[in-house]
């Protein structure tokens, strides 16, 4: 932020905010420090699982992975859409978080999401992909824990 005497206030910028509360959401869990990172499948359709996609020479999907320490899983995501809102059936950890658990928004760009309480569903060709539908803002980033 450029105020009118010409001086530049960083902590006042959107960027820094956002910033500033991703790195105390990191700071407060230790499987985002410390925890084994996994790439996600993802579904538009909840039956068939992948990794995200170029198509058409861009990449206009969610792209997800989570944090894994013992037994806590942070499911991190983002949008790589800067126009429009995203959604897939992202795969989650069976074992930590089974069909009928749910896991909650800690952190989105789209504040109003914060708290939401989404349901892990049993998908997949074979109903034995645990997966959660999730959207991301455009150029959003939500994580849950």
């Amino acid at each position: 932020v450029i105020a009118s005497d010409g001086t530049v206030t960083v902590e006042e910028g959107e960027l820094y905010r956002e910033l500033a509360a991703i790195l105390e959401l990191r700071s407060k869990s230790l499987a985002l420090r410390r925890g084994r990172q996994y790439l996600r499948d993802i579904s538009g359709d909840g039956l068939r699982f992948g990794p995200p996609r170029v198509l058409g020479g861009r990449m206009l999907s969610v792209v997800a992975w989570s944090r894994i320490l013992d037994s806590s899983e942070v499911l991190c995501a983002i949008n790589t859409d800067p126009s429009l809102p995203r959604r897939a059936w992202v795969v989650v950890d069976s074992g930590l978080h089974p069909a009928g658990s749910a896991l909650k928004v800690v952190y989105s760009t789209r504040r109003a999401d914060e708290g939401m309480l989404l349901p892990v569903q049993s998908k997949g060709e074979d109903g034995l992909v645990a997966a959660l539908d999730l959207e991301v803002p455009p150029a959003g980033f939500v994580a849950l824990a």
